[in-house]
């Protein structure tokens, strides 16, 4: 470990990097060495701004954070509308660094500062674990609030591919729910098959937590899924990337990664005085 990367080591080979700006997963690869996590050559592994790539932690909220008239309408979003939020997407745990707990070769447990946690939310406890096996990384986040809260998350993750356009996704269900935000969040009934990453897409599948997702890249396939967290995005700027707010990538970075992002999204989750929400994602090479 240096002082500011947790590493982790099994056996068998695999490896993973953690990164306590963050608590950010910057590297993952299997016995055979190959790194399974995009990772842009832009980006700055120290903040202040978010790590691109990996495996960013997108809470408490996803996006951006609720307008004031949202909160006014609904009291349980009001924590979010600290001014200092006013300017972040994807909550406050990325651009922050974490605490270690405790590790062994194979797993880390981290803790967010609450001296980082904005006074409104009146007490919110935040741990993340991550864990190495053979083939597969899991990650996992807890989170204890003392008040009553609405809460989003994601597990933001950039899945290293050698060519974006030739990538696709296998295992969401027909029937289910999708709504593709680039068209205005436009609703249709996926008709099964696969999810093709050829173009611009931003698509979320609705209720699809429980179920395994097959990314395929060429010979190599990785299997996603997920607990407590109910939706799944599925997203690449394409030319987009390089540009804009993506400007930490390098033009052509898109056809280097799909992320597919087990997440809260459509509805917000109550978090309870005292309950402890947990939600988790497991990959693993196959």
């Amino acid at each position: 470990m240096s002082s500011k990367t947790v590493t982790l080591q099994h056996p068998t080979g695999s490896s993973a990097s953690i990164e306590l700006f963050g608590a950010h997963v910057s590297s993952w690869k299997a016995p055979d060495g190959v790194e399974r996590l995009y990772m842009s050559r832009k980006t700055s592994l120290t903040g202040p701004a978010p790590i691109r790539g990996g495996i960013p932690i997108c809470f408490p909220f996803f996006g951006p954070p609720p307008t004031a008239d949202q909160a006014s309408s609904d009291p349980l979003l009001a924590p979010h509308t600290a001014p200092e939020l006013s300017n972040l997407t994807h909550g406050f745990v990325r651009t922050a660094s974490w605490d270690l707990v405790s590790s062994t070769s194979t797993s880390a447990t981290f803790s967010f500062p609450s001296s980082s946690v904005p006074s409104t939310y009146g007490g919110l406890d935040i741990g993340y674990t991550v864990t190495l096996t053979e083939k597969g990384l899991k990650t996992e986040l807890s989170a204890t609030s003392k008040e009553r809260i609405k809460v989003k998350m994601a597990f933001h993750t950039y899945h290293a591919v050698s060519d974006s356009d030739k990538s696709e996704i296998e295992g969401i269900s027909p029937g289910l729910k999708t709504k593709n935000n680039l068209a205005g969040g436009a609703e249709s009934i996926w008709q099964g098959g696969k999810i093709g990453m050829k173009n611009e897409i931003a698509t979320v599948a609705l209720g699809a937590a429980g179920e395994e997702l097959i990314l395929h890249d060429g010979p190599s396939n990785v299997a996603i899924s997920s607990s407590g967290l109910p939706d799944v995005l599925l997203w690449n700027p394409k030319d987009k990337a390089g540009t804009s707010v993506w400007s930490d990538m390098e033009v052509g970075d898109a056809k280097r990664f799909t992320c597919v992002e087990p997440a809260i999204i459509e509805e917000w989750k109550v978090l309870e005085p005292g309950e402890k929400f947990i939600a988790s994602q497991a990959l693993s090479v196959l």
